[in-house]
């Protein structure tokens, strides 16, 4: 302890709305191991194929085991024709 005079910048600001930096440098959107998981999640979700989701019952995966011994041109063929009623 000293005799200087008690200034501002003695305070340790933890919360202040005004302040923009800090408000920034406490914004959990911007928190590195945050954005990391979040990119892991993407790359993730990106690698997996879009079938890796679907639940299929037996009848179906059948089905999907049909298409997927088609040739490539059978497969673009019926992409293109679309369902038929």
């Amino acid at each position: 302890m000293t005799d200087a005079p008690f200034t501002r910048e003695d305070v340790v600001m933890l919360q202040d709305p005004a302040d923009e930096a800090l408000n920034l440098r406490r914004d959990i959107s911007s928190f590195t191991y945050l954005k990391e998981m979040r990119d892991e999640a993407t790359a993730a979700a990106a690698a997996t194929p879009a079938s890796a989701n679907i639940r299929a019952d037996p009848g179906t995966q059948a089905l999907f085991k049909q298409v997927r011994c088609l040739p490539s041109w059978a497969r673009e063929q019926a992409a293109h024709r679309g369902p038929t009623l």
